[in-house]
């Protein structure tokens, strides 16, 4: 494990002066730790144990957090068998190049900041961000404001300055007198403002893990880190993923032969994309020119970004697809600020998705319903804005891509990766959902007898390449409109699956053309359906002279069949639009 990036995390437990509640915050850290990866933790109690760890060269280079709670004072760490005084120990932690991040969980720490900056300073080294307390500290609320902070940096990757701002919070929600916390740069003057303080050099938004996987020694190489982290997150609910991860011990020596597991385990826009990012270049292909998303370069950077916005397209689509079944069910289910708040957000043009997103989420929480998709009711917190930084992120990228350089995009890459396995890793509900898509509905009504729907069934498929089938198929007692996509839980349909209508929220392309044969999924919000861009779209046969006028079909009777189904399922999707929002209005 030399070669692994490591932690030191010390709970030292003087017995002549022990704390009661430091058992349960190593509990707490232990628990977030155990969900790590790739990572060497080691947790040393004495003085001897930390310097055997730090006088060791290859220690100091790979180490990238170190925490130390318990007794302390301004000038020493009281570890269990003695003092370690912090000017040594300053000493050896400027000699760690790659250290992003300490903590002195202890009482009156905040002497030890500027020791540890002096001796950075010496070495030429950039300080690390510390955490440290300018008085003393209540044993219990030290542990908890420890593990809060380790939860919110490490499980849901927050920077540490928002890591330090969510643990202050959380603990200030069980505290009458609040905690004020500091944040000061490590040149300014000290002052006693609160007990607990961040001291950093800048603002720079640091996060611990990605750090870490940026600065590996290991060549980066497209796709290996994406496809480990599906591998692990999907074998505990993928029953063939969880047998060849046991035989494989754990130890993933090729992600191939996994490929086609984890490909079925997604719906088809996410399966699409994942697919593109690990296509594989042939000599064939080389001569065609065709482009391929697993190199390091532009073109990847770009399909990254693309698969973070089908993400953000197909949460959108789900919450607004929540909101109107809700109306549709209880017209009066949301207060009329409720509603004028949803219709600002997805008409208003210029708002970007991520923020027309955490609008509905918002809104959904309020539902006096359960959720059909109940993982959106928690996707985004006041606790938890992870997503929405990633989400946001990408949606900036989107815009700035065309006009970076190549040298530009190319060093983007890998930080652009690891952000999507972030993504994939808040999204992973995903996988215990289908999309369907529903078109070609007819309706037989015998006198006395409950009408019957036939619909024509339009299976989304993981596979590229493979001609999707269309199956008949009979349901009775509820109806689906022309043109839809339902989402649905269970892997095949049948009368008593349980089921929410994403029309007109997501459209596949295949329903606009019935000789179709691959499904490509668009996402739209409200203002999208009164724009020549959808109504050229899906007209394809409109006279495009006539823009901005009322649209005018081509005379053409070779044409005129699928003119006319296509008119048929346009009119459909604007009257869904329509009615939606009615309902807000």
């Amino acid at each position: 494990m030399a070669d692994l990036p490591l932690f030191i995390i010390s709970f030292a437990n003087n017995p002549l002066n022990p704390l009661s509640s430091l058992k349960k915050e190593e509990l707490g850290i232990k628990k977030v730790i155990d969900y790590l990866h790739d990572i060497e933790v080691v947790y040393p109690t004495t003085r001897e144990e930390i310097v055997d760890l730090l006088k060791i060269e290859t220690n100091r280079e790979r180490l990238y957090l170190f925490s130390y709670s318990g007794h302390a004072d301004g000038d020493r760490l009281v570890t269990e068998e003695e003092a370690t005084y912090a000017h040594g120990l300053a000493n050896l932690l400027a000699e760690c190049r790659n250290l992003q991040c300490v903590v002195l969980n202890g009482c009156s720490t905040e002497k030890q900041v500027f020791l540890i900056q002096e001796s950075f300073k010496k070495t030429n080294m950039t300080t690390p961000a510390i955490v440290a307390t300018s008085a003393s500290v209540g044993d219990a609320i030290a542990s908890e404001f420890n593990v809060h902070f380790f939860q919110q940096l490490l499980t849901y990757g927050h920077s540490i300055a928002d890591a330090f701002s969510l643990a202050i919070a959380l603990i200030n929600t069980k505290t009458k007198q609040p905690i004020v916390p500091i944040n000061r740069f490590l040149d300014e003057q000290p002052q006693d403002l609160g007990t607990w303080g961040l001291y950093t050099i800048n603002d720079d938004p640091i996060r611990v893990l990605e750090s870490i996987q940026i600065g590996s020694q290991n060549k980066y190489e497209p796709n290996i880190r994406l496809f480990k982290s599906l591998i692990r997150e999907l074998s505990s609910t993928n029953s063939d993923i969880k047998k060849r991860y046991t035989n494989d011990k754990g130890n993933i020596l090729s992600i191939h032969p996994y490929k086609p597991l984890i490909y079925q385990s997604f719906p088809l826009p996410i399966s699409k994309r994942l697919q593109r990012l690990e296509s594989s270049q042939s000599t064939n292909d080389k001569a065609q020119g065709t482009i391929f998303y697993n190199k390091i370069d532009r073109n990847r950077l770009g399909e990254l970004t693309r698969t973070a916005l089908t993400f953000l397209d197909i949460l959108v689509a789900f919450s607004q697809a929540e909101l109107y079944a809700l109306l549709q069910s209880t017209p009066d289910a949301l207060n009329p600020d409720s509603k004028k708040t949803v219709l600002t957000s997805i008409t208003n043009q210029t708002l970007g998705r991520t923020e027309v997103l955490i609008s509905l989420l918002h809104e959904i929480r309020l539902s006096p319903k359960p959720l059909f998709v109940s993982e959106l009711a928690s996707l985004i917190t006041k606790e938890d804005t992870r997503l929405e930084e990633l989400l946001g992120f990408f949606e900036k990228l989107a815009t700035t891509i065309p006009i970076m350089s190549n040298t530009q995009a190319e060093s983007l890459v890998e930080l652009a990766e690891l952000r999507i396995v972030g993504i994939f890793q808040k999204c992973m509900f995903l996988t215990n959902y289908h999309l369907t898509s529903i078109d070609n509905i007819q309706l037989n009504r015998k006198r006395y007898e409950t009408a019957q729907y036939r619909h024509e069934v339009f299976f989304q498929r993981w596979g590229m390449g493979v001609e999707p089938a269309r199956d008949s198929e009979v349901f009775t007692d509820y109806y689906l409109d022309n043109a839809s996509i339902i989402l649905h839980k269970e892997a095949e349909l049948d009368n008593g699956c349980q089921y929410i209508n994403l029309s007109p929220f997501l459209i596949d392309e295949v329903l606009f053309s019935p000789k179709a044969n691959i499904s490509n999924i668009m996402a739209l919000m409200g203002h999208k359906p009164h724009s020549q861009e959808f109504s050229f779209r899906y007209l394809i046969y409109s006279n495009k002279e006539n823009e901005g006028k009322s649209l005018v079909y081509q005379e053409n009777n070779s044409f005129e069949q699928d003119v006319e189904f296509e008119n048929i399922a346009f009119s459909e999707i604007k009257n869904e639009w329509e009615h939606f929002l009615n309902l807000l209005a």
